[in-house]
């Protein structure tokens, strides 16, 4: 963590060295940027040259033009976090309005399905500043939306007879809850149909969850179990949600047509 703290101060402040505790940190670089700091390939080349402790980054953009860049996105994540996050939420708040305000906004890049088109950007610094992308687009993206306001989240990976796929792992309280922000813009964008899913959810899609998460969790097995917010699941759609008498409260028509209520403790 302290080679990634070094790192992005480096480059909020467009320095050129910062100071590393072990190789293996800089190795990693190039995964734990995709969730820590989106922005870092858009400015900087992948060679990242060391020595007793010191790291030198070389930017493709030059200092101006990287500060617009980190600008950019910082104002991008804020604009979620200011209508989704109030002071005095809990975790559990946080991240169903982060991933409500986040997820609804989204459209999905059929053209990067494409093997003809590999050099469609499919980043999550797009996702967030243009809300444009593909499933581990949105899955970093949210991912660091939810670090962003202290909320415990990595990105998980698996796999249908298709496709591979990408959402997000989260802790909460302790319990363990995947959330896909892919499935959520793809069936309509309803808000919270995809939150808080299990396991046997991707299971019963067809989907296969793998045993590993994007940056290491030796605790992490793939195995989620929790049903708290199986009411929400395939939701048709929210009718309202709003912060009531010290909860959250979410009118919704649920999975078979019907009006319901679901009410989180704030």
């Amino acid at each position: 963590k302290e080679t990634t703290f070094n790192l992005i101060k480096a480059l909020i402040n467009g320095e050129e060295t910062f100071e590393y505790v072990k190789e293996s940190d800089i190795w990693n670089i190039p995964l734990v940027s995709l969730i820590v700091c989106p922005y870092y390939d858009k400015i900087i080349t992948g060679d990242i040259f060391t020595k007793d402790g010191t790291a030198t980054l070389t930017y493709k953009v030059s200092k101006d033009e990287a500060k617009v860049i980190i600008d950019d996105f910082a104002k991008s994540v804020e604009s979620v976090l200011n209508v989704s996050v109030a002071e005095g939420d809990s975790d559990e708040v946080k991240a169903l309005m982060v991933h409500y305000n986040f997820s609804k906004t989204l459209d999905y890049d059929l053209d990067a399905l494409d093997d003809s088109n590999m050099d469609i950007d499919v980043s999550p610094y797009r996702a967030m500043v243009e809300r444009i992308g593909i499933c581990q687009s949105f899955a970093f993206a949210l991912a660091h939306l939810y670090l962003q306001c202290g909320v415990d989240s990595n990105a998980a990976m698996g796999s249908s007879p298709k496709y591979a796929h990408m959402w997000v792992y989260m802790k909460l309280n302790g319990e363990e809850f995947f959330i896909d922000p892919t499935w959520e813009d793809t069936h309509n964008g309803t808000g919270l149909s995809f939150f808080g899913i299990d396991t046997a959810f991707y299971n019963s899609e067809e989907y296969e969850v793998g045993p590993y998460l994007y940056l290491e969790d030796s605790s992490y097995t793939g195995n989620i179990s929790s049903s708290k917010y199986k009411a929400l699941w395939k939701m048709q759609k929210i009718n309202s949600i709003e912060r009531k008498d010290g909860k959250l409260v979410i009118d919704f028509v649920d999975a078979s047509g019907n009006n319901a209520t679901f009410e989180v403790d704030n």
